[in-house]
């Protein structure tokens, strides 16, 4: 966020899908005063003054984006994790976009003429692409579906900013595990091999591929004559983001009521996430390994009558291989690659009260965040 925080800061768009036109250097105005606060925030927590840190300033502006989160009722901590994002990538599109309109001379509709137009356009789907929660966080799923009559195929992509996976009590059979599309079994096949397994992170991944059976909404609709029949779905992803964020879906809806689902989930110190990749994927290469390193759990006790949120946070050294994904370029060689997964140490922290903890600590948590990180 160094690059985005003060009044002036450069910053250069470049047209790949139109190489005729220049790259475009734009002056960026102040960040908006969400983005302000957090990274006022952020730069707090770094400073060794004593004492705990209060996010009021932070939280009193996501409050005026998102008035719900006022009060002290139960809050969910993955909800305003999404309204944090989102409210801040709105101010940064709007600040990016306001330095490109700035750099034509600020056009209005009745005085640009279509060539102005037409760079305005390109150089704003561009350059939105290029504030930083998107660099970060943002990823990209594709679904493809096949229907069984026809082998009609159709795909749509949609970008994600966390995987949320579904957790299956303990009563009931686990999840599906990811497979390949020309070998699927039925559901029915796969919970019987899963019932004595242990549920961890890799098979709680949505399906690569699943048979769909009975209601009509789990069915495709064939291209020609508009019937549905069974269909197989394949969910793999096609971008990976420099943060991975997961989410275990601990809270379900039972009736008229929500339950927690309070199963423990094993998760990896390094996850490798080439195996739920596309062949296609657009920022890694063919074989290539893609790897992501634990340093944050979000930790949900208690019912949903009443809960608390703790976190468990790996301090370590900052990765190389995890600025050169946001960022685009080689670093200086003052960053070390994360080769190792025993580098660095947990605290806990609790409100205002942190503890330094084992690491069989934090892989005992009942997670429901996942921070990963990209290490390689």
């Amino acid at each position: 966020m160094n690059e985005i925080k003060e009044d002036g800061t450069k910053f250069k768009i470049s047209l790949s899908s139109a190489p005729q036109l220049e790259p475009l250097v734009v002056e960026l105005s102040s960040p908006g005063p969400l983005t302000s606060a957090l990274f006022l925030f952020l730069h707090s927590m770094k400073e060794a003054e004593k004492g705990p840190l209060s996010p009021k300033v932070l939280f009193n502006q996501l409050c005026q984006k998102a008035p719900r989160f006022k009060g002290f009722q139960q809050q969910d901590s993955q909800e305003l994790l999404h309204h944090l994002l989102d409210a801040v990538r709105t101010e940064e599109t709007k600040r990016i976009q306001a330095s490109i309109l700035k750099a034509f001379n600020n056009p209005t509709t009745k005085t640009a003429d279509e060539e102005t137009r037409k760079k305005v356009k390109a150089y704003g789907k561009e350059g939105v692409k290029m504030n930083f929660i998107d660099r970060i966080f943002i990823g990209e799923l594709t679904s493809t579906v096949m229907c069984e009559e026809c082998a009609n195929i159709s795909t749509m992509k949609d970008p994600f900013i966390d995987i949320s996976l579904p957790i299956i009590e303990e009563r009931v059979s686990k999840p599906v595990l990811l497979g390949k599309m020309s070998k699927c079994r039925s559901l029915q096949e796969t919970d019987q091999d899963h019932n004595k397994g242990t549920v961890t992170v890799e098979n709680t991944h949505p399906p690569r591929a699943a048979k769909k059976h009975s209601s009509p909404k789990d069915k495709a609709k064939r291209k020609a004559g508009g019937v549905y029949t069974n269909a197989r779905k394949q969910l793999l992803i096609s971008a990976v983001p420099a943060i991975l964020i997961l989410h275990l879906k601990r809270f379900h809806q039972a009736g008229l009521s929500l339950r927690k689902v309070n199963r423990h989930v094993d998760f990896p110190l390094t996850l490798d996430l080439a195996p739920f990749c596309a062949a296609t994927c657009k920022n890694i290469s063919v074989g290539e390994k893609v790897l992501y390193g634990l340093y944050g759990i979000v930790e949900h006790s208690g019912s949903m009558r009443g809960g608390h949120y703790t976190a468990y946070v790996k301090v370590r050294v900052p990765s190389r291989k995890l600025s050169e994904c946001i960022t685009g370029r080689k670093t200086a060689p003052g960053l070390k690659e994360a080769d190792s997964e025993l580098g660095g140490h947990w605290v806990h922290v609790s409100d205002t009260y942190v503890q330094v903890v084992p690491e069989s600590r934090a892989l005992s948590a009942q997670a429901y965040l996942l921070f990963y990180e990209r290490i390689l």
